[in-house]
Formats: structure tokens, sequence, C-alpha cells
């Protein structure tokens, strides 16, 4: 899939994918959970949450040879954190530390540095337990109509941006609390002249309330497992779904 123009000597750019996550610590991941999830729980969500981001990364990246998949975690080096916590290591993606003092200055150096001469460039978060390779295809073919992309969350934020030019004026949008982000986004980004397109709504998963909203999406109950491995026939299962689910019957959920 080709979405940007040619890079130097007349060649295709490439495609980027950039799956951004923080090291599953109990205590520092989804502290917007606990309570009533204790940390060790918040945790395994997001462990499962970030295996299926990856496997669905992995799915997608099967039918399309020319997605170049990159895996940005924070802190730097702490690649035995997520071992322990039980990810599974995407020896396929290319592994990069987060550098930056804010999610706008980590979001940009990441951007900009896998794009070359004519590259395109998407980033996603590891908090998406309803994503499937359809939501990717079609963020992928929005950013084919415009110099930027941004797909949405329900809460007025985006749990994808991408590009064909330069970042980092995306990113220029002071905080990134409450529920303007979007619109401030929109602005810088008209304001560095980019074109832009919506990808698809996507229920991302950072409150109690985000993991109702999930369980009761009618996708939910139809989104299959995931390769385990570039290598392997055997597809994973899915683990943040059913995770969610046996949280609900157990009551924990509130």
């Amino acid at each position: 899939m080709n979405l940007s123009e040619p890079g130097k000597g007349g060649e295709p750019g490439k495609l980027h994918l950039i799956v951004f996550s923080r090291a599953p610590v109990a205590g520092a991941t989804k502290t917007r959970l606990t309570p009533p999830l204790s940390p060790e729980a918040a945790r395994d969500i997001h462990v499962a949450c970030l295996n299926d981001v990856l496997g669905t990364v992995r799915e997608w990246r099967g039918t399309r040879h020319r997605v170049h998949p990159h895996l940005f975690i924070t802190p730097p080096a702490s690649q035995p954190a997520f071992r322990a916590a039980g990810v599974r290591w995407p020896e396929d993606f290319a592994l990069h530390n987060q550098r930056g003092d804010t999610l706008g200055e980590r979001m940009a150096q990441a951007m900009t540095k896998v794009m070359g001469p004519g590259d395109a460039v998407l980033l996603i978060g590891s908090d998406l337990p309803l994503l499937t390779p359809d939501h990717l295809d079609e963020a992928a073919r929005a950013l084919k109509e415009a110099d930027t992309v941004f797909a949405l969350t329900p809460d007025g934020g985006y749990w994808l941006v991408g590009t064909r030019k330069e970042p980092a004026p995306l990113f220029a949008v002071g905080g990134w609390g409450g529920d303007s982000v979007l619109e401030r986004s929109l602005a810088a980004a008209k304001k560095a002249g980019h074109s832009v397109s919506h990808g698809p709504e996507l229920q991302d998963l950072d409150t109690l309330a985000d993991i109702h909203a999930v369980l009761a999406h009618p996708a939910q109950s139809s989104i299959g497992p995931t390769p385990q491995s570039p290598a392997s026939n055997i597809p994973e299962p899915r683990e943040a779904l059913p995770l969610l689910l046996r949280l609900k019957e157990q009551g924990m959920l509130g």
C-alpha cells in the first residue's frame, strides 16, 4: 500500500505504524481504573490490551508487506517490565524508547524518527480492545486523501494520528487534558497548512465508564483471535475482552 509521494530516486515511500506504550507496572499504569480495580488488575488490563493491539497490527501487516511496525516504550529500557508482566514481546517490531517531556513531544519525536523522505506514519496507543485490521485499513485510506488523519474517540480525543508531512506542528496544542484535545489538534494542523481527514471512531480504555462502553459495544462479541507471530499459523486468543468479562462477572467493575 503506497500512501505517499515518491521518495528519493522515485522509490515509493514507506508506511510506518507506531504503537505507544508505557511499561505495565502495577500502580503506575491505568491508574484511573484504581479503585475500584486493584493496581494488579489494572496492569493486567494494560497487558491484555497491548497484546491484542500488537496482534492486530501483525495481522494487518500480514497482508500489507510495505507496513513497518514500531513499538515505542517508556520508561526507556523497560523491556524487562514488559516481559515480566506477560507481554508477548514483538520481535518483529522495531523497538525504540520514547523521548520528550510531554506526550506531544514524545509523539512528535517518534514520528519524526521513523519517517524518511516520502514516508507516511500512523501512531496508536495500546488501550484499544476493539481494534481490528479494518480500523487500520480505514485510517490508512483516509491518509491517502489528506496530509494528516485523526481517528476519533467518543470522549473528544483521538486514538490514531497519522501524517505524510512534518509531524511536530500537530502537537503544539498546549495541555493534553480535557475534552478539547481534538479541537486544538485540528487547529494546529490547519495552522501548519495540513489538509485533514478523519478515520473511524473507536472506543479506547482509560476509565471504568470506558470498560462498560467496550463491553456494551456490539462488536465485542464478534472480534476474533490475533496471530501469535509472523511464522505461526496458530492464532492467539484475544485477551482483553475475556478479561474484562471475567472482571464484570466477579463484580469488580462496580
